[in-house]
């Protein structure tokens, strides 16, 4: 009796899941190899060229479906969609602002040959001018200025200007890393919502930033995978980041 109902038990799970089809009715650009993900099961399929799709689901589960030329779209997979076991629908298509241009009154043409002629021609005003005297003293860099201002303007030895300027170089470098690892961490974490995070990654709501950084920071593959945005494969690198990410922070 109890293998009877292991039995059915195991043929009621294996019944919840169903393969699902999909198809993007967008005609403008090709809708063929968009990425489909379903991010509760961690499995991914593509389009094909008519944009359609299949992927197993179950009730509960979110499809995300994404590319570089549509924003990114996610489906959740309510009891009526699950038993229609399809849909068809539209990806918003992405668009980049251009920078305002001004357009002035203008005689010129374009023709470099035919404008020349046209455009006045200014000379620029300099010091002497003006009655002023031009530059008489040797340029200094801001830390040789800021050391000679702190210690009389006295003589400075060489040796500890370059190394002023070498350590100085080095820490603004090192900021500028930092910032630029912080700019990509926080886009990478809005690859995925947070909903990901806290119910697949099982990350705390409150520690999704500190886990993206443990997740991001030292491995380039995994941040090579979210400039690429091959989402199935970084959502199971992250899987597997946020396993040993509990276990260092105790949660589990």
């Amino acid at each position: 009796m109890f293998l009877f109902l292991l039995a059915l038990t195991g043929i009621l799970g294996a019944q919840e899941r169903v393969l699902f089809q999909g198809r993007v009715l967008n005609d403008t650009v090709d809708k063929s190899g968009l990425n489909v993900v379903n991010l509760q099961l961690g499995k991914g399929t593509t389009t094909g060229t008519d944009g359609v799709f299949r992927i197993p689901v179950r009730v509960g589960d979110t499809l995300m479906i994404s590319s570089v030329e549509y924003e990114r779209e996610t489906i959740p997979i309510t009891r009526s969609l699950y038993d229609r076991g399809q849909l068809d629908f539209y990806l918003v298509p992405k668009v980049n602002e251009l920078a305002t241009v001004t357009v002035r009154d203008s005689p010129l043409t374009g023709n470099l040959e035919d404008d020349f002629g046209v455009a006045p021609l200014t000379q620029p005003i300099v010091g002497s001018d003006l009655g002023l005297p031009g530059r008489v003293a040797e340029y200094r860099p801001p830390e040789v200025r800021r050391y000679q201002m702190q210690f009389g303007g006295g003589g400075v030895p060489l040796e500890y200007i370059l190394n002023a300027i070498s350590g100085r170089l080095k820490e603004m470098k090192k900021q500028m890393a930092i910032a630029q690892l912080e700019r990509e961490v926080e886009a990478n974490r809005k690859l995925f919502e947070d909903s990901i995070y806290t119910r697949t990654l099982k990350i705390p709501q409150e520690l999704i930033a500190d886990f993206a950084f443990f997740a991001y920071e030292e491995d380039e593959h995994t941040r090579a995978l979210a400039r690429q945005q091959e989402l199935l494969e970084l959502l199971d690198a992250l899987m597997n980041k946020a396993t040993a990410y509990r276990k260092r922070r105790g949660l589990e």
